[in-house]
């Protein structure tokens, strides 16, 4: 019996009058049961220790028709059972147990079952009816009302009434969690244990991608610069409810009495707030997104047709210039733009395109970390070069949470959450480009958003290379007509921002430029192309008083180059008649950072049935010359090549030109 389960008994001046069973909520100090258990004048709650059982009077704190909740003046010393939910998907596969105490001698029992069914014929005490129980049957379960009733690891109801059925069988009925929610503690209600599992696992997996962009350098949050609307876009793609109601409390603010005065001069329709009303629910985003879509679009058509200046100079103003730049400058400037994020409210699509290293994965990285994560959203991460399938294959590993669910449990608990909370599961997949595992990537991405339709609580945030964009994902311009696709394109202008990202990367490479030497057409040259920027500030990385007369975009590419070179180290495989076997990759690393593990080697020439290796590696520097570290690998391997009976033929290193170990009779 779990230790929250008590029993419970009531008394009036008579002696014994009913019995029942109770659960230990909130601090320790109540007690939930059954409401007509409780029914007499004394409230007693009986627990149990080594040393026998202990009878509690307790007060009625609170009551409904459905459930009562007693109270005691200190805490039970027991678990609390803050483990209710409402959030539970009830159909004839979903298993049940529940644990109480029955008959008058108040006997621990247990009874299982498989199928929770909700009725729409009841009293009002009961909205469930429990089916198929496996075990624990009993002629009478008198005395286990109040039971809770557990599956997946939640309460999800109490036992209420024993139904008579066919051939003297007893069925029960079970009052769900919905019809006493309100007398739980409010930190008793938890999502299912599916939602919560999958919510946990979202935000762990999106918080190590982004935790590895962060290592990697790709994602630097000191950098990042919030420049124009893009972001916001995102909020109101991410989170329509809530945005639309901020979209039409904006548009309610704005005054249009004195464009109206002259709109009614011309004899043209006012530009009427009262036609917007703010969204309830989900089943209202469709229509208020498009009432203030036209809205918006008639007040900015409105307002360009009376910033004709010989329109506005017909209607005499005190004060014209000040009139003249409120109307037609700055409130069809603030329209245009609520105009853009009420569009990517309607959209389960978004598309984010900017030249390479213009700060896509900072904007996602940002928007993921500080927005999404940060709000609880149950959000997916994925760099585009991990994927070696459709992200559907991956999504639906994810949602069964690797088959531990079906698909389609998950898809109705997915999408009653989307309802309840009115936030769709978001899916983050930067830089399409960087893919090059995935045949006609392009094409994948367009089959997988037609499927992804099916959906409609799943919305997708993708970045792409805008050089790139027409050669590869030509096929996702196609889709831009679609009402549910938008194209964001990130720019930036101001020189607010090129400053601060400029002094940004210099911060955080640790770069020191002597700004005496710094000219304005370098610093344009810099800031104009930040991919540029990042390069300079990597190969210059920790160097002090660094002189700026001059830079050469070609130069700073090829140390930039020189530095990020990496090792690769392979090995050719070949029979005793020097005939090939195949070419295996050993290894790959930064500079001189490549260790040649002999077992490997090995190995892989025995599987093969190799007589004679070569072993062949580049060095990055382009410099032949080996190593200490050459000659101890060569000599290493050679030697085991001896005990193994497999003879290292030659230790070649490749850069301009090459070097052989056999050539020079080094091994």
């Amino acid at each position: 019996m779990k230790n929250y389960i008590v029993k419970v008994r009531e008394y009036d001046d008579s002696g014994l009058l009913s019995y029942g069973t109770g659960i230990v909520i909130g601090d320790g100090t109540a007690i939930l049961t059954a409401a007509h258990v409780i029914c007499g004048s004394k409230h007693c709650v009986i627990l149990a220790s080594e040393k026998g059982e202990a009878e509690i009077e307790t007060q009625l704190l609170q009551k409904n028709k459905v459930a009562a909740v007693l109270s005691v003046n200190s805490s039970l010393h027991c678990e609390s059972a803050n483990i209710f939910s409402n959030q539970e998907i009830f159909d004839d596969d979903i298993s049940w147990s529940a644990e109480g105490y029955i008959t008058d001698e108040q006997f621990a029992h247990e009874i299982m079952g498989k199928g929770i069914v909700r009725s729409k014929y009841h009293d009002g005490v009961w909205d469930c009816e429990l089916g198929g129980i496996t075990s624990g049957n009993s002629q009478n379960y008198r005395g286990m009302s109040g039971t809770p009733v557990i599956s997946c690891n939640r309460i999800v109801g109490i036992l209420q009434i024993q139904t008579p059925f066919e051939r003297g069988v007893l069925g029960l009925k079970m009052a769900s969690v919905e019809m006493f929610q309100d007398i739980l503690p409010q930190d008793s209600l938890v999502p299912n244990e599916y939602e919560t599992l999958l919510f946990e696992r979202s935000q762990h997996e999106s918080i190590l991608r982004v935790k590895q962009n962060k290592e990697s350098g790709k994602y630097i949050p000191n950098i990042f610069v919030e420049e124009n609307d893009c972001k916001e876009n995102l909020r109101y793609f991410a989170d329509p409810l809530l945005f639309l109601k901020k979209a039409v409390r904006d548009c309610r603010n704005i005054d249009f009495s004195r464009q109206n005065v002259q709109l009614g001069a011309f004899q043209k329709k006012l530009i009427d707030v009262s036609t917007l009303a703010e969204p309830d629910s989900l089943d209202d985003v469709s229509a208020t997104q498009q009432t203030v879509l036209e809205f918006l679009k008639y007040a900015k058509e409105s307002l360009e047709f009376l910033s004709n200046d010989t329109h506005s100079r017909e209607i005499p103003s005190e004060d014209y210039w000040s009139q003249w730049s409120r109307n037609y400058n700055s409130v069809p400037f603030f329209a245009g733009d609520l105009l853009k994020n009420v569009e990517a409210a309607g959209a389960s699509f978004a598309l984010l395109t900017k030249r390479a290293g213009q700060g896509k994965t900072n904007l996602l990285c940002d928007f993921t970390e500080n927005f999404l994560l940060k709000k609880k959203y149950c959000v997916w991460y994925y760099n585009a070069y991990e994927l070696r399938e459709s992200p559907m294959e991956y999504l639906k590993r994810e949602w069964s949470i690797d088959g531990r669910y079906s698909l389609g449990y998950a898809h109705r608990i997915l999408e009653q959450r989307w309802h309840r909370t009115g936030r769709p599961i978001v899916l983050v997949i930067d830089g399409l480009n960087e893919n090059a595992s995935i045949p006609d990537f392009g094409q994948c991405m367009c089959d997988f958003l037609r499927e992804c339709c099916a959906y409609p609580y799943l919305k997708v945030v993708m970045t792409t290379r805008e050089e790139l964009l027409e050669d590869r994902f030509g096929q996702l311009l196609k889709m831009k007509d679609s009402q549910n696709f938008i194209h964001i394109p990130i720019w930036h202008s101001s020189d607010d921002f090129e400053n601060r990202i400029f002094e940004g990367y210099l911060n955080f490479f640790d770069v020191d430029i002597r700004r005496d030497t710094l000219t304005h057409d370098i610093y344009r040259t810099l800031t104009d192309d930040i991919l540029l920027l990042r390069f300079f500030c990597e190969v210059e990385a920790h160097k002090r008083q660094v002189y700026m007369y001059n830079i050469y975009k070609y130069e700073v590419f090829q140390q930039y180059l020189d530095k990020k070179a990496e090792e690769y180290v392979y090995m050719l495989a070949f029979d005793a008649k020097c005939n090939p076997l195949g070419v295996f990759e050993l290894g790959h690393g930064s500079v001189n950072a490549c260790i040649l593990n002999p077992r490997e080697i090995f190995q892989r020439a025995l599987i093969c049935g190799a007589v004679n290796i070569v072993i062949a590696h580049n060095h990055p520097s382009h410099d032949t010359t080996p190593s200490k570290d050459d000659d101890v690998a060569a000599s290493k391997i050679s030697e085991a090549g001896k005990l193994m009976k497999i003879q290292l033929v030659d230790f070649i290193i490749i850069g301009n030109g090459y070097f052989s170990y056999a050539e020079e009779k080094r091994i």
